[in-house]
């Protein structure tokens, strides 16, 4: 199965979130979207700003933290289709398409920029590829283009693409074991009774620790739900005892103004 056929049906998903977004919050960008999967299954959502920093940053962050088997990450970009930026004749520099698109919208309705969500999918195992899907915004509705597949190791869009850079700090963050895996290790050695779900509890409480320490890295511009599948051993920790460890976990981090931010989620 092809990485795209694979998270096919994720795709569509955040598609969908795009246009029911852009519904109900008056044709304003979506945030990036950042899903963590382990052992198959989605355990995390990320929202951040639509801010390249701070979204590499939080990609990073969750990759490690959550000790992420993949990732699929959506954000909203520019393309131009023209080489020079059309004011100044010159080649396109960081942030041109971004003041052009809001100073000049007519270079969006010509087609001298086009608005498109750009996908990113990448494995711990080191498959990765990069999608741009183009759409135009009629008032509060979204009407998509074709799709374009890309060679991750290149660079195609202005702000975020998996080239140069980006493509190395990703490789980089997976090629890294998650802080919990020694931590687990060294409890699963220690004569003490364990309860039949210490597997699962312990998992939920490294997410929360993640989960609040991206929170606190990205200030208010990031956001974090974790997700179960419902009837799981993590769904009834999360249900049962969910706000209790969020409580305890926040407060020892600092985190007690942006708990209520920290939501739980069952699977799409």
């Amino acid at each position: 199965m092809s990485l795209l056929a694979k998270y096919q049906t994720h795709v569509d998903a955040l598609k969908a979130a795009k246009e029911e977004y852009t519904r109900t919050n008056d044709g304003d960008d979506a945030p990036s979207v950042v899903t963590v999967f382990r052992e198959g299954n989605i355990i995390a959502t990320g929202y951040t700003a639509v801010d390249r920093d701070v979204l590499v940053k939080a990609l990073t962050q969750m990759i490690i933290g959550f000790g992420a088997e993949a990732v699929v990450c959506a954000t909203e970009t520019l393309m131009a289709r023209v080489e020079h930026n059309p004011l100044t004749g010159m080649p396109w520099e960081q942030g041109d398409m971004q003041a052009i698109a809001e100073l000049h919208p007519e270079y969006l309705k010509d087609g001298t920029l086009e608005e498109s969500l750009t996908v990113m999918i990448y494995e711990r195992e080191g498959d990765h590829l990069q999608m741009s899907i183009p759409f135009i915004k009629e008032g509060t509705q979204v009407q998509w283009g074709e799709m374009t597949v890309f060679d991750s190791t290149e660079s195609n869009e202005e702000g975020i693409s998996m080239g140069g850079a980006i493509h190395e700090i990703l490789t980089h963050a997976f090629s890294k074991d998650a802080p919990r895996t020694k931590l687990f290790n060294e409890l699963e050695t220690l004569p003490i009774p364990k309860p039949d779900n210490s597997v699962a509890l312990f998992h939920v409480m490294a997410d929360f620790a993640a989960a609040l320490s991206v929170m606190k890295s990205g200030q208010d511009k990031v956001v974090v739900t974790l997700t179960a599948e419902p009837g799981s051993e993590r769904d009834e920790i999360l249900r049962d005892r969910g706000a209790d460890l969020m409580a305890r976990l926040s407060k020892d981090m600092g985190m007690d103004g942006r708990v209520e931010e920290l939501r739980i989620s069952d699977a799409p």
